[in-house]
C-alpha cells in the first residue's frame, strides 16, 4: 500500500460529501491525492465517479430502520480498472462482430454475383448484341469457343500442378474452387443455348433474313412477326469472264 494511502487512514473524517438524495456524508477518500502509476484521476467523493464505476457496501447491523437511517457506515470501492477492461472487451467484441458480418456478407454477395448476377448480365449483353445485329451471333459464338479453348488448356495445365496450402485455403474460404468434371450451371447452359440459337438463325436466314430478324426484334411492344420488310436498293458490278 502506498505511503500516501497509509497516512490517509489516520486522518479525521471531515470531508463532507452530500449526495444527490440529500444525505449528508462525512468521511475520507483514499483517492484524494494522485499517486503516480496507480491513481491518475482524483476522487474526493463518491459522486466524482460514475454509477457504474463505484460499488457501495454497508455492514449489516442488528439495528432498527430508524437508527440505520440516522447514521450508518458505507464503503465505496473504485471499479474503474474493471470497467475499463470491460469496455475494451466490449469494443473488441463489437469490432469482431462487425468484421465477421462484413466477411459473411461479402461471401454471400460473391456467391450471388458469380452464380446469378454475372451470368444473367452476360446473357443480356449477348441477347442485346444479337438483337441489334443478328449476324453478330457468329462472332459471339467464335469468341465463346475461343474462351472455352483457353479455359480447357489452363485446366489441362493445372491438373498436374499441386496447389499450395494457402491457395487451397483461399479457394475453400471464398468458395472459388471449381470441379472441371462437374455439371455446368443452368445459367451457363442457357447462355450457350442462346449463342447457338443466334448462330443458327444467322446461318439459316443469311444477310437478307438478318434484316428481317433485326426489324422484328426491335419491335418489343408486340409479339407480331412481320416477314415482309421494305427492301433496300443494292448497286453492284457483275463481271463475266
Amino acid at each position: 500500500m502506498p505511503s500516501q494511502v497509509q497516512s490517509g487512514l489516520g486522518v479525521r473524517w471531515d470531508v463532507a460529501c452530500d449526495s444527490s438524495t440529500g444525505r449528508h456524508r462525512v468521511g475520507f477518500s483514499l483517492l484524494a491525492e494522485a499517486i503516480r502509476g496507480q491513481v491518475a484521476y482524483v476522487a474526493r467523493c463518491p459522486e466524482s465517479l460514475r454509477r457504474s464505476e463505484r460499488e457501495m457496501y454497508t455492514p449489516r447491523l442488528n439495528v432498527t430502520a430508524q437508527a440505520h437511517e440516522d447514521w450508518h457506515i458505507v464503503f465505496f470501492f473504485d471499479l474503474r480498472p474493471f470497467v475499463e477492461k470491460e469496455s475494451v472487451f466490449s469494443i473488441t467484441v463489437t469490432v469482431f462482430l462487425c468484421f465477421a458480418l462484413t466477411f459473411a456478407s461479402l461471401l454471400f454477395t460473391n456467391d450471388a454475383n458469380h452464380l446469378v448476377l454475372y451470368p444473367v448480365e452476360a446473357m443480356m449483353e449477348k441477347v442485346e448484341a444479337i438483337r441489334e445485329n443478328p449476324l453478330a451471333a457468329m462472332k459471339v459464338a467464335d469468341e465463346e469457343f475461343r474462351m472455352e479453348e483457353i479455359k480447357r488448356v489452363i485446366t489441362q495445365k493445372s491438373k498436374g500442378r499441386k496447389k499450395s496450402r494457402l491457395q487451397a485455403f483461399c479457394e475453400l474460404v471464398m468458395c472459388t474452387a471449381r470441379n472441371p468434371e462437374g455439371e455446368l450451371l443452368e445459367t451457363v447452359v442457357l447462355e450457350k443455348t442462346i449463342i447457338k440459337l443466334g448462330s443458327l438463325l444467322a446461318l439459316g436466314f443469311g444477310e437478307a433474313g438478318a434484316k428481317i430478324i433485326a426489324y422484328n426484334m426491335h419491335g418489343l411492344d408486340s409479339a407480331c412477326v412481320d416477314a415482309i420488310v421494305e427492301g433496300t436498293r443494292v448497286e453492284c458490278l457483275i463481271g463475266v469472264i
